[in-house]
């Protein structure tokens, strides 16, 4: 067995946090640093119709206004990990025809500080058609309910039987049955920071370089 199993295992990040020596994205001082705020929908599902960003990128400060016709369709460079057999979609930055949940990006405000990128972003109007939709999983995959993205043909990703033992004996005459539906709240494990990213062009390599939040 390994020696730290079942061991006391000392932090080795407490004191630099708790002197004031950590390290946030906040920190990160750039020249000519830009600030980034997105727009995202008050609807769970909605058609795009058009959004009007003229307000926005009238205001002080604002960069720019980018919306899906701004950007790649698809992140380039980024890993396909669709499981074989699972219809496939692309990974757009910005939600371009549709939004799929409330709270997803369909625009997104360039600014030369963080408060007036989130003042222009209140003042881009989208215009939103409402569409039927789904609030959990179990209405998700209930028969005829809608499909939160348009163009799939199905709720469900995969589905799969597994089978092992033998079934007719377990379920025998002498035996006992039990069963049972448990519902949970939605959760999450938050982090001291939101996931974050500052990104740069690097002269010396010709690429970008970025710092981010995220472990993954």
């Amino acid at each position: 067995m390994p020696p730290h199993i079942g061991r006391r295992a000392r932090r080795l990040e407490d004191e630099r946090l708790i002197t004031g020596q950590g390290r946030y994205a906040g920190d990160i001082k750039l020249d000519g640093l830009a600030q980034i705020a997105f727009c995202r929908s008050t609807l769970p599902h909605a058609r795009i119709r058009a959004v009007d960003r003229s307000a926005a990128l009238a205001m002080p400060g604002v960069i720019a206004v980018w919306t899906a016709d701004d950007l790649p369709e698809v992140a380039a460079g980024l890993t396909d990990s669709t499981p074989a057999g699972v219809e496939r979609r692309g990974r757009p930055i910005l939600n371009r025809d549709e939004v799929n949940y409330v709270g997803e990006a369909y625009a997104m405000v360039v600014a030369e500080t963080a408060y007036q990128a989130q003042d222009a972003a209140e003042q881009v109007y989208p215009e939103l058609e409402s569409l039927p939709g789904v609030g959990d999983a179990v209405s998700a995959i209930a028969a005829a309910a809608p499909v939160v993205h348009a163009d799939m043909t199905s709720n469900i990703a995969q589905s799969a039987s597994i089978t092992y033992g033998d079934i007719n004996a377990a379920f025998a005459p002498d035996s006992v049955t039990a069963k049972i539906r448990l519902t949970t709240a939605r959760i999450v494990g938050a982090a001291m920071e939101p996931r974050t990213v500052t990104a740069t062009l690097d002269a010396e390599t010709g690429g970008v370089k970025l710092w981010t939040s995220t472990q993954n």
